[in-house]
């Protein structure tokens, strides 16, 4: 089984829709096209990594949560198949510091409760470097560094294009050339 592990802000929605509204809501229609794609392309499932993700029930893959809903009747619109969400994995990084969101050990948790995955993509922006260094496309230190051989992190703001921001079609061939790697998890 092929799966894109997907966050929703900065790949679907970006940082230019939040601070420009006026941003073309057909934007979004664009990132989600170009995903259905990569999922018809390279026959993948989305498995949901977003922080948003604990607004999604699990067993029925529904929310309550209006924009979270619209979000998931659109991927079905669009024939893609939204299997599951990745657990949420609390982990304490230094005494007395408990983070809620560790993306790196919850992706690993969905890896290991699925043998089936045998090939991955994870499509998530949370790598980039905050600004102004964001779109030179400097990274941090993140929850990611454990799969960055199979991270694709899309720039999430432009001051100056907002139409590179987000999923591109440039990402769909980057897709297929990670899900070639054998897992190794």
């Amino acid at each position: 089984m092929n799966i894109i592990f997907l966050d929703f802000d900065g790949v679907i929605y970006t940082l230019n829709m939040n601070l420009n509204p006026k941003e073309p809501k057909d934007a979004i229609e664009k990132r989600i096209e170009i995903l259905a794609r990569i999922c018809e392309l390279y026959n993948c499932k989305v498995v949901i990594i977003s922080a948003h993700k604990d607004m999604i029930i699990r067993k029925t893959m529904t929310s309550r949560t209006k924009w979270i809903q619209n979000l998931l009747d659109s991927f079905k619109t669009h024939g893609i198949e939204v299997i599951d969400r990745t657990p949420c994995v609390k982990i304490e990084i230094e005494p007395g510091h408990i983070i809620d969101i560790w993306k790196e050990a919850e992706i690993l948790a969905y890896l290991k409760e699925h043998p089936e995955v045998e090939h991955y993509c994870i499509i998530d922006d949370d790598d980039r470097v905050s600004f102004p260094n964001m779109e030179k496309g400097d990274f941090r230190n993140s929850d990611l560094n454990m799969f960055r051989e199979y991270l694709i992190s899309p720039l999430a703001y432009s001051s100056t294009d907002p139409t590179i921001v987000g999923l591109q079609e440039s990402h769909i061939e980057e897709v297929g050339k990670i899900l070639q790697k054998k897992r190794k998890i």
